[in-house]
């Protein structure tokens, strides 16, 4: 018996099209998953392989920076000038005007005696005064006179021509006019004559006053050319530089509770109180005193800016340092100019710091060594630069103060790995 054979399955284009597209979209997927995959993982492998973008912060200046603390003394050359008698002072120069030697600064007035002396002058400008006869001038006393005179000689002239033509009837009258008008200029010149002595004993009165006035005021002139100084504290004759030696600076200190007169307007002067000083030249000095004995001035400092508050207020002026023989150690010996050493009290406190440094704020983590320096990297464009620095002090947690900068610098605050002179564009945020 024959073996019954497999049917043959009829072929069928439809189906196997079918299949044929669902394997190729099945490939498709597969490729597409692969090639994600792999872009994912060199995206991810990339970013996390690519430099870190660089942290940048702007310096911060500051004004706040101790400095080097001292403590210091006024010195220059002063002429002190004393009042004669006692009264009030009326002020004709501006402190720290310019003088000229023999010029006038000041008046010491004895304001009562002056009051007493303007109360009698005005009463006999007003012509009330004791002893004088009328309010009359001597000028229109005169011209009166002159006038009745006139009057006088006509009524004369008439009576005579009266007479001459024997008009008996008109005698009688023209001798009444005649003996009136000459009584009234009797009575003129007897005034003109009162009047006359009364003005001059006013004339005479009023010299008088006048002079006594001048008494009451007495004038001060400088002896000296110089500047003027209206506080006189008793060290003028002390406080020089002449006088610097071991020693000198014990001395201002023990003489520093001593009373200081400050003559101002209208104050009460007595007689041989000092009532203002002349600063004699141009150059004016403070010797000072490091506060700690361990704090040392640089030696490559040759000017300083010193620093005092004056109340509320802080100010700043620059003094060079001056090489002086008689200092003790801990001492400077500073010049600054006069013009800024008139506002200066005789004992201030003062800080030190290099002329021209300036202070700046950055963080804390910007600092770094570098071959054995202090630095930081700045951005100059797409470039950093190591710029050395000195750390002054911590100013916050996260903040210190450093020398060595300008304010407003871009400073690197992450620099680990950074190089002096290194391209950093691909670090930098678009």
């Amino acid at each position: 018996m024959k073996a019954k054979g497999r049917k043959r399955k009829k072929f069928k284009p439809r189906k196997f099209l079918k299949r044929m597209l669902v394997l190729a979209i099945l490939v498709a997927f597969g490729t597409g998953c692969f090639w994600l995959g792999r872009s994912a993982f060199h995206l991810v492998a990339g970013w996390r392989n690519r430099p870190s973008l660089l942290a940048i912060a702007q310096a911060r200046q500051v004004d706040t920076v101790p400095g080097i603390a001292a403590e210091a003394v006024l010195l220059r050359q002063e002429v002190v000038v004393l009042a004669d008698k006692p009264g009030h002072a009326n002020l004709l120069v501006d402190a720290g005007g310019e003088v000229e030697s023999g010029n006038l600064v000041l008046e010491i007035v004895d304001k009562n005696l002056v009051a007493q002396i303007d109360a009698e002058i005005q009463k006999i400008e007003q012509g009330v005064k004791q002893g004088t006869p009328n309010s009359q001038s001597l000028a229109d006393v005169t011209a009166k006179l002159t006038a009745g005179q006139n009057k006088f000689c006509e009524a004369m002239d008439n009576y005579k021509q009266a007479l001459r033509v024997q008009a008996v009837d008109t005698y009688s009258s023209l001798y009444n006019d005649l003996n009136k008008m000459a009584k009234e200029v009797v009575q003129l010149q007897q005034d003109r004559i009162l009047l006359a002595k009364s003005q001059g004993a006013t004339t005479e009165q009023r010299e008088e006053l006048e002079q006594r006035r001048q008494q009451a005021i007495v004038p001060v002139h400088t002896p000296v050319a110089g500047s003027v100084c209206y506080w006189v504290d008793g060290l003028e004759e002390v406080a020089k530089t002449a006088n610097i030696a071991p020693g000198l600076w014990e001395q201002l200190q023990a003489a520093k509770k001593e009373k200081v007169y400050l003559t101002t307007v209208d104050s009460s002067v007595a007689a041989g109180q000092p009532v203002f000083k002349v600063i004699v030249d141009d150059k004016a000095y403070l010797l000072a005193k490091l506060t700690t004995d361990s704090a040392v001035v640089p030696p490559e400092w040759e000017t300083v800016s010193l620093r005092w508050r004056d109340g509320e207020q802080e100010k700043t002026f620059t003094a060079a340092i001056v090489e002086r023989e008689g200092l003790e150690p801990g001492q400077l010996l500073l010049q600054l100019p006069a013009a800024q050493a008139m506002e200066l009290p005789r004992f201030l406190e003062v800080s030190l710091h290099k002329e021209g440094e300036v202070y700046c704020s950055i963080p804390k983590q910007a600092v770094v060594t570098l071959e054995g320096q202090t630095v930081v990297f700045v951005l100059e464009g797409n470039t950093v630069r190591a710029q050395p620095v000195e750390v002054l002090q911590q100013e916050t947690k996260k903040n210190v103060i450093v020398a060595g900068m300008k304010s407003g610098m871009s400073v690197v605050t992450k620099p680990e790995g950074l190089s002096d002179g290194q391209d950093v564009t691909d670090r930098l945020r678009k």
